[in-house]
């Protein structure tokens, strides 16, 4: 199941990314960012996998997309 989760949370990102140019709007504060600025790439967190990340820095609780995969930190 958790892989399952992971993997349509993967599937989702690629797709985004594949997809022409919009801007994923912020559902809490109304702003909008530029899909170009969400990219996946290997995760820092060793054995994790991919990982969906930013080109740019974020203001700080930024909403991107909804994640259900487990949540891994380095600590």
């Amino acid at each position: 199941m958790q892989a399952r989760r992971e993997w349509q949370t993967l599937r989702w990102a690629l797709l985004l990314l594949s997809s022409p140019p919009f801007s994923l709007k912020n559902r809490v504060t109304g702003s909008f960012y530029a899909a170009s600025v969400l990219f996946v790439a290997p995760s820092l967190i060793p054995g994790t996998g991919q990982g969906l990340f930013t080109s740019q820095r974020l203001p700080k609780d930024s909403w991107l997309c909804e994640y259900l995969g487990t949540r891994l930190s380095l600590r």
